[in-house]
């Protein structure tokens, strides 16, 4: 087995029994054979012990640290994390409008790929979404399936709507903030940040900002949120009926998919 195929652990043990076998006398082609590292590698991991004890020889973590990958320096990625906890200049966040805004704002171009790697190690990831049939007829969840999810469905296919599935949790990367993520029918994830729970006023300039950048009707199942007294967004709900449904999931009914 190459060097380079060594666990992390397993590369540990055979560096510290290279300088066991070196502090006992035995030749560097005798300790390279019984350890199966290299002979440069035995002379610089015991030059290593002698300058900084055990703890010197522990191999350098591998992989590319935490944005190392995106291009960007500390400070612009922390210029760009400030920048996330406010709404794009239009819609809502997506992959490629934080490419579009990295390019804006820092004036460097960065490949989305890069874009979802910082995400992922920002928690700025959202969760699969999917909606499963329930067994059951009598059970909450298929009611709520029966009742109000099928009937969605065919409003949605009455209006040509867009299929949007959204759930609203604290944000992970900072507990004073929360995230309300969409996820389209083609699986493209969407969200917006805020930092107090989601009033009705934010939850319809989110709506609004959706309309808007989807130029369709909008057929839109939200988990995480209790709107039984939302009045105010119901009340803006009817009044734009033709361009957007919305129905709450019950606690019961579980939208992450494994």
């Amino acid at each position: 087995m190459a060097i380079k195929d060594l666990s992390p652990k397993n590369l540990e043990k055979a560096r510290v029994r290279a300088v066991q076998l070196r502090i006992s006398g035995y030749t560097l082609a005798e300790t390279s054979a019984q350890t199966g590292l290299s002979v440069p590698t035995i002379t610089k991991v015991f030059k290593a012990f002698e300058s900084g004890g055990w703890a010197a020889i522990k191999p350098a973590p591998r992989g590319r640290k935490a944005g190392e990958g995106s291009g960007l320096s500390a400070e612009q990625q922390q210029q760009l994390r400030e920048r996330l906890l406010e709404p794009p200049v239009t819609g809502l966040w997506s992959r490629e409008a934080v490419a579009t805004e990295v390019a804006r704002l820092l004036g460097v171009q960065v490949s989305e790929r890069a874009i979802s790697r910082l995400l992922d190690e920002w928690h700025l990831d959202c969760p699969a979404l999917k909606v499963r049939k329930p067994k059951g007829v009598r059970n909450t969840p298929a009611h709520w399936y029966r009742h109000e999810y099928e009937p969605l469905l065919a409003w949605g296919e009455q209006h040509q709507a867009s299929l949007l599935l959204a759930f609203c949790r604290p944000a992970r990367r900072s507990p004073d903030t929360f995230q309300l993520s969409l996820q389209t029918s083609l699986r493209k994830q969407l969200w917006l940040e805020s930092s107090h729970w989601p009033t009705e006023s934010w939850l319809i300039q989110v709506l609004e900002r959706l309309i808007a950048q989807k130029k369709t009707p909008l057929a839109l199942c939200l988990a995480g949120l209790d709107l039984r007294r939302a009045d105010r967004l119901w009340a803006w709900l009817n009044e734009h009926e033709t361009q957007i449904k919305l129905i709450a999931v019950p606690p019961e009914v579980e939208l992450r998919s494994s």
